[in-house]
């Protein structure tokens, strides 16, 4: 697996918009709700593992379009948002750090 792209702050900041502007296109929205709505309709010891198996991968595969035209592209399911925000973090100076 390749390491994840170098870009500067200003494009790590527009691939992370794009990726959380795929959930604001209403296909990708519904999607989400539906899967939710199916997991939260099942009994509350079962909702926790389903969210891990049915929503994750439809985050990912959302957030995958919007992130492979800046480089990040894991076709393995690895999580391409994850990536991005650590480029964006290791640019970001030491004062700025979320705690």
């Amino acid at each position: 697996m390749s390491a994840p792209p170098q870009m500067d702050q200003a494009t790590c900041k527009a691939a992370l918009a794009e990726a959380i502007a795929a959930f604001e296109v209403p296909e990708n929205k519904n999607r989400i709700l539906a899967i939710l709505a199916e997991v939260n309709a099942l009994p509350a010891d079962q909702q926790i593992m389903q969210r891990m198996m049915r929503v994750l991968p439809a985050v990912q595969e959302i957030q995958q379009n919007a992130l492979a035209k800046y480089g990040f592209d894991f076709p393995g399911g690895r999580n391409a948002s994850y990536d991005a925000d650590s480029t964006c973090q290791s640019e970001r100076p030491r004062n700025d750090r979320a705690s």
